[in-house]
């Protein structure tokens, strides 16, 4: 009778092994060898849990789980056995298999034909909170009374890194229930129209932690957002080439390098050259050895342009054509159209570059510089007022008069040539209000 009621905690349809023999006062070990002989499964257990314990069983097609059942939770013991017959034992923890579907917090759905609630144990509790989604943060865009255009908000932004405070180029901002959104410019700013309404927003950015907010849009407003870094672990990267593969859009000619790729180049003479790293793309040629100068895909140098912030440049380089004029320690974005310029990039032929400077770090002061054997370059950045303004300063000269000075040749020690550049740039942030 005790040995029938032991059975009712093992469901007829769980996974089981079933044996033959006779086995009288053995030990708990001896029993599991002999199990796995025969059966070909697999007993995982701590040897000091089943110490004293001895089974005796006999017979044909004897369930396993019948005899565990009958001698191992007076030990404390529970067990489960897989459709690979691998048993585990564990003690004073029973192993779930399945994790059951709930209903609510506090109620497990039964089965059609039972309205009984079962309440949940701890374990299960935990495990209902820990599959729980977050819950995202509601903001609230606009006044109820607020005005709007034709029956929708226009909602204008920027996204910001939160420990720099330099604004995200190319972040997404997605509406879920729209399935569509927006991207920020240069300037991390960005705009939408939208029905008053509530929306799922899913923030979005590379490098950057993704973001969840509700919308409430009652009316037109702003949603101001910062954004944290992410790290992202890798461990192997696979670059593959496929002649089927190579057209990325349909602009052609359209390339794009940022400071971090500049920085990584090495350069000679210790210069990080933006015009000397643009030559190692292909089509593009130097006009000659000692110049700056560029020819791209055979036009000649003068049909290329040159802006820096939107503002052009019409002589980019120095000292004879040696240097070029934009130092390596301000510059932010780097790209350049070769062939098939935009009609709004107009006036060359050629090629069309646009460069992007640093807005200033405007949490905190920092400075960097170096030299090298024939320059000498220093840039400083740092807040105006905390978080509302900032500014970035670049200064860049070389010695070679000095050096010049230095030769025999009385010619040549004559000679004063040298160049200096000094670049500042400040950003003022105006009306910013942060939800």
């Amino acid at each position: 009778m005790l040995f029938s009621l032991s059975c009712l905690s093992w469901s007829a349809g769980d996974p089981d092994i079933f044996f033959s023999g006779d086995f009288q006062n053995t030990t708990f070990d001896q029993f599991v060898s002999d199990i796995e002989t025969k059966s070909g499964g697999h007993f995982y257990y701590v040897e000091e849990w089943i110490s004293g314990i001895t089974i005796t069983v006999s017979g044909d097609n004897i369930s396993l789980a019948n005899v565990l059942v009958k001698y191992l939770p007076d030990k404390g013991l529970y067990f489960y056995i897989d459709d690979q017959k691998n048993v585990f034992i564990t003690r004073n923890l029973e192993l779930i298999s399945e994790l059951p579907y709930y209903q609510s917090f506090n109620q497990l759905l039964v089965p059609d034909g039972e309205s009984d609630e079962k309440e949940l144990t701890q374990i299960e509790k935990k495990y209902i909170e820990g599959r729980a989604p977050r819950a995202a943060e509601t903001i609230v865009i606009g006044k109820e009374d607020g005005d709007n255009i034709h029956g929708k908000a226009a909602i204008s932004g920027k996204l910001w890194d939160i420990e720099s405070g330099e604004p995200l180029i190319r972040a997404n901002i997605y509406v879920e229930e729209l399935k569509t959104g927006a991207a920020t410019d240069i300037n991390g700013q960005f705009n939408l129209v939208l029905v008053p309404g509530q929306y799922s927003v899913i923030i979005s950015c590379l490098g950057m932690k993704e973001i969840r907010y509700f919308l409430q849009v009652h009316s037109n407003g702003q949603l101001n957002i910062p954004m944290e870094k992410k790290i992202i672990p890798i461990h192997e990267v696979v670059v593959k080439a496929d002649l089927y593969q190579n057209v990325r859009g349909m602009q052609m000619g359209y390339e794009r390098l940022d400071i971090k790729t500049i920085r990584e180049i090495p350069m000679v003479m210790g210069e990080k050259d933006v015009l000397k790293v643009v030559q190692l793309l292909p089509g593009i040629q130097s006009v000659g050895e000692g110049s700056s100068g560029i020819n791209v895909r055979g036009s000649p140098a003068d049909q290329n342009i040159f802006y820096i912030n939107k503002i052009p440049v019409y002589n980019p380089s120095h000292l004879f054509g040696f240097f070029s004029a934009f130092s390596p320690d301000i510059i932010k974005d780097f790209s350049f159209y070769k062939s098939n310029v935009p009609a709004k990039y107009g006036g060359r032929l050629a090629s069309f570059f646009d460069i992007l400077t640093k807005q200033g770090n405007n949490k905190k002061f920092s400075a960097r510089g170096g030299i090298s054997p024939v320059t000498g370059h220093i840039a400083i950045e740092g807040p105006l007022k905390k978080e509302h303004s900032s500014f970035i300063i670049s200064a860049r000269s070389t010695y070679s008069d000095w050096l010049l000075s230095r030769l025999e040749d009385p010619d040549i020690r004559t000679v004063m040539h040298h160049f200096m550049t000094l670049q500042l740039k400040s950003t003022q942030r105006l009306m910013t209000k942060i939800f």
